[in-house]
């Protein structure tokens, strides 16, 4: 029975995924947003995390602002999966130092903070460079 919810909630979460990448429209993007934040305990089921991190963090290279914005949102959502995942992190990391859009750097704060309070060893390396920023 538990088996057959979580291939359910791999094959919807693989869904979804494939919809917020190829999809030109945030309107879209928002309702899976919404949809990632109401599940958002129930990621570490998922089977193929791989994947499933691989199709939303393309998005993060669009020219869209608040399509990157909104796939940072996504990420934040996703924190129980991303704590080891260094990649994803210094993505995330490097689209803050990046960002000229305040919506944008709002959603980048968001996903840092997610992804601290699950990875101590994130939280060492982002918090003094985060206090550079605010000093300066």
């Amino acid at each position: 029975m538990y088996l057959c919810i979580y291939l359910l909630l791999t094959y919807e979460h693989l869904q979804m995924r494939k919809t917020a990448q190829h999809s030109d429209n945030n309107f879209v993007r928002y309702w899976i947003l919404v949809v990632f934040n109401e599940v958002r305990n129930e990621f570490d089921k998922v089977l193929n995390k791989n994947e499933l991190t691989k199709r939303i963090s393309s998005v993060l290279g669009s020219n869209d602002p608040i399509a990157r914005a909104l796939t940072l949102r996504m990420l934040a959502a996703m924190s129980t999966i991303l704590s080891e995942r260094i990649d994803l992190q210094h993505k995330i990391e490097t689209s803050l130092w990046s960002c000229v859009d305040d919506v944008e750097r709002e959603a980048s704060i968001s996903a840092i903070e997610q992804i601290c309070a699950r990875s101590k060893r994130f939280a060492n390396h982002i918090l003094p460079e985060m206090q550079k920023l605010v000093h300066d």
